[in-house]
């Protein structure tokens, strides 16, 4: 039977350094429950509840017998979870660690409720934690995005082009492309017949074409625009926001800026990626692919001649579709060297895959 602790003292949201001191205490000990003012009795007003803390499993390797931690909600005195949240219910101002399981069932709507806030307040405070660093990158951030501008503008205007010029080209190569992953074969005659003296065919692969991203209608040069934009802005300071002070507007702005800004340092990223693979599509080597693809007797293309002399990209061909050509200039820029970044460059601490 566990000890009933009630310490009504907490007449005030508790300060931060009270739930980081519990936070250690129980990854330290695996007692949530009796760390310095924490109440384990039932509450019995339970409106207005705050959540301090996410949902934390218990190390129970850390605890007697490795045992539950008992809920005041609905086992005060006895095992019950492992897996629970420290909450303040300001009625009773005591500060409890509840179970996660019992705080749905006994609280319903108002721990939900209490969730989203605390998610939110949580981002909130993510970002003005990494808010200093991110001005500080800012600069570095700006030049590699002015840097990769001109790539892509050269590749949003190369794609028009050979949209407008080469009817349907782009669409037919999508299409056959995605289906094979770029992947360009044939099929052999072995000169062999099976048991029941069919012919025994092989398929050989002829290679493979690269920079097919090139085909999509992702506008690079937009995407960088905005952000760049975005970096600009983030000179600005956030608001003076903590949580529990019920300023909706500031934290609104934070969680609005904030939320913008990571995604910028992102979306850089993305851009930088797409730009290296895309332009792969217009190199020699993959042209020569695309002529190769053209004699074959599986190619969509009765014909093609597909090259690049100096900057002029020159198309001919024709397909089930009709006849294809385009010749124009592409931009001296299209094959300038990326800007060097690495993916810590854009990296943003608590806010990569599996961030909440």
């Amino acid at each position: 039977m566990n000890e009933i602790r009630h310490f009504p003292i907490f007449q005030t949201r508790p300060e931060e350094v009270f739930v980081e001191g519990w936070k250690q205490h129980l990854a330290d000990t695996g007692y949530p429950e009796n760390f310095e003012n924490v109440s384990t009795c039932r509450p019995h007003d339970m409106a207005g509840i705050v959540l301090l803390s996410g949902e934390l499993k218990i190390p129970r390797a850390r605890r007697f017998d490795g045992a539950l931690a008992p809920c005041p909600l609905c086992s005060p005195g006895s095992p019950k979870f492992e897996i629970g949240v420290l909450a303040w219910f300001p009625a009773e101002r005591t500060v409890q660690c509840i179970g996660h399981d019992c705080a749905r069932r006994h609280l319903g709507e108002e721990y939900s409720q209490a969730a989203v806030v605390y998610r939110r307040e949580s981002k909130a405070k993510r970002i003005i934690s990494i808010w200093a660093e991110l001005q500080d990158r800012a600069p570095r951030l700006r030049e590699v995005g002015h840097a990769l501008l001109p790539i892509a503008k050269a590749i949003e205007a190369a794609r028009s082009r050979l949209e407008n010029e080469a009817e349907q080209f782009c669409s037919i190569v999508r299409h056959e492309l995605n289906f094979n992953n770029g992947r360009i074969s044939e099929e052999i005659d072995t000169g062999l017949r099976d048991s029941r003296r069919r012919k025994v065919w092989e398929t050989r692969q002829v290679g493979t074409i690269v920079g097919f991203e090139f085909l999509n209608t992702y506008r690079p040069a937009a995407q960088l625009r905005a952000v760049l934009k975005t970096l600009d802005s983030i000179d600005d300071p956030l608001p003076d926001w903590r949580p529990g002070n019920e300023d909706a507007e500031s934290l609104e702005e934070i969680l609005t800026r904030g939320q913008k800004m990571v995604s910028a340092v992102q979306r850089m990223k993305v851009v930088r990626d797409y730009l290296a693979d895309a332009r792969r599509f217009l190199h020699d080597n993959n042209l020569a692919v695309f002529e190769l693809w053209g004699t074959l007797g599986n190619s969509p293309f009765e014909t093609l001649s597909f090259r690049r002399k100096g900057n002029w990209l020159s198309l001919k061909g024709k397909s089930y579709y009709g006849q294809h050509s385009a010749y124009f200039e592409l931009s001296p820029e299209l094959f300038s060297p990326l800007p060097a970044a690495t993916d810590s460059t854009f990296f943003v601490a608590g806010f990569g895959k599996g961030a909440q």
